[in-house]
């Protein structure tokens, strides 16, 4: 079962939108994936439907992948396929961002409410 964390209307809602951007559901997906990465050692309690019981927790999945995918739309790569597409004019050489990466914002979100984890937690 695949949790969706953030919504369009979520995001629309969190970045003060009145319209969704073009390519909105590839990059919620992105993020949504992308933070699901992030937090895989994170603990917290969920219920039947895999959705947390805790509403910061809740509050704070949706905006990082709000923030995630915002970093994907700003980027204009919703896929990760020009993930580190480098070009070069005479001596100016430029590099496009890594969308493979947690846009920091949505990284400082999940640490700032402890589901940034890297590390196991090992009980016993």
């Amino acid at each position: 079962m695949t949790v969706v964390w953030a919504t369009p209307a979520d995001y629309l809602a969190w970045a003060e939108l009145d319209s969704a951007p073009p390519g909105l559901g590839r990059a919620l997906t992105a993020a949504g994936s992308a933070v699901r990465s992030a937090t895989v050692t994170a603990r917290y309690d969920t219920g039947a439907d895999g959705q947390p019981l805790d509403p910061d927790v809740t509050e704070a999945l949706q905006e990082a992948v709000c923030a995630h995918a915002a970093y994907l739309l700003d980027l204009g790569d919703t896929t990760g396929a020009a993930t580190g597409t480098e070009v070069a004019v005479g001596s100016v050489r430029v590099k496009r961002g890594d969308t493979t990466a947690l846009a920091a914002e949505a990284l400082r979100i999940l640490h700032d409410a402890g589901l940034a984890g890297s590390q196991p937690h090992v009980i016993g």
